[in-house]
């Protein structure tokens, strides 16, 4: 069959119509956020919890903003919006009505879905935050590491972080297994395990209680235990930033294989830090703990685990991990700090 020769021709102005459309409809599906001092930001609503929205553009990636600085946000979408009452509402427009001078947005004056800013307790809440289900997260890992200090050798480790929280609760557990054999015998015998408990009273204020069990069977200890209450304060909790830090008072009593039994009470330091550094592809973290001897010696323990995080596929993650075990006292004559490099292959969700 003939075909036209300016058939071609055709294809160009539908193309053309279908960029404009594309850009048209990008531009007006936007939420347009428009700050205190005259900024407009245009991009997606994510979310607003605590003093803190969540608001992703399209030149500067995700970025967090004090709600206290927003004076309109206008959705393209009616979204849910939980109020500081608890109550339930559905609307597209948040609004600051006593702002000076009166913010100019494209809405009519009068428009039933517009909500003020001072009632917004959350944007998009979800149904743990609505407290109609728990979140359970949690990693493993397994770990080939290099040893320096009170020994040198290579080790397969095992790790794993638990937790669950629902409402203001929230229960946790970490821990860390080191088993070696050297020439068919055992060499080291080393596991850590950590359970914690939080309750939101006052968010981001938290009462904590902790138990935490060690054991270093080939450097002479059976068993050490800790235990006690803290109070704590969540100065970031997501994405890009999470850090809390608590203080505590704990008992620590000491089991040791040849060597006499210790027994002290002291106060202690913690410390949990996360920061997302590129494009949510790699994470670095740090976390201690630290406590401190009533004696009149001094005591000091300190823990400490410092690394990278880089998502692979799926759900597995790869990791770089130092850490730092510190005692001002070792019983036997070792070292008083020991310190350990990790390469881990992890699983988490």
């Amino acid at each position: 069959m003939p075909t036209s020769p300016y058939q071609h021709l055709l294809g160009k102005p539908v193309i053309a119509c279908l960029s404009i459309y594309t850009a048209l409809t990008s531009s007006l599906s936007a939420d347009t956020l428009i700050m205190k001092n005259g900024d407009r930001i245009t991009g997606e609503t994510l979310k607003k919890e605590a003093n803190t929205l969540r608001f992703k553009t399209s030149y500067a990636g995700t970025i967090q903003v004090n709600w206290a600085d927003v004076a309109n946000l206008e959705m393209d979408e009616v979204q849910r919006i939980q109020l500081y009452d608890e109550s339930l509402v559905n609307a597209k427009v948040l609004a600051d009505p006593d702002a000076k001078p009166p913010i100019k947005t494209s809405l009519p004056k009068t428009n039933k879905s517009t909500i003020k800013l001072e009632d917004v307790s959350k944007i998009k809440p979800t149904d743990f935050d609505l407290h109609q289900k728990g979140l359970f997260k949690g990693r493993l890992g397994l770990a080939v590491k290099t040893e320096t200090g009170n020994s040198d050798k290579r080790e397969v480790d095992f790790d794993y972080t638990l937790s669950y929280k629902f409402a203001n609760h929230e229960i946790a557990s970490s821990g860390q297994a080191e088993y070696d054999q050297k020439s068919g015998a055992n060499t080291k015998q080393d596991w850590l395990i950590n359970v914690n408990y939080k309750n939101y009273f006052a968010e981001p204020w938290y009462l904590a209680y902790d138990y935490a069990a060690k054991q270093e069977k080939f450097d002479g200890l059976n068993l050490r235990q800790w235990t006690g209450p803290s109070i704590g304060y969540q100065f970031f909790n997501g994405s890009p930033v999470k850090l809390e830090s608590a203080l505590g008072l704990f008992l620590v009593s000491e089991d040791f294989v040849e060597y006499p039994d210790k027994f002290f009470v002291g106060p202690t330091w913690s410390l949990d830090y996360e920061h997302e550094l590129w494009k949510d592809r790699i994470s670095f973290y740090h976390r201690h703990y630290i406590i401190i001897g009533g004696e009149t010696s001094g005591r000091v323990l300190w823990h400490s685990w410092t690394g990278l995080r880089m998502p692979l596929v799926w759900k597995i993650v790869a990791s770089t991990e130092y850490q730092i075990d510190y005692d001002s006292q070792r019983t036997l004559e070792n070292e008083t700090t020991d310190t350990t490099f990790r390469l881990k292959l992890g699983y988490e969700w």
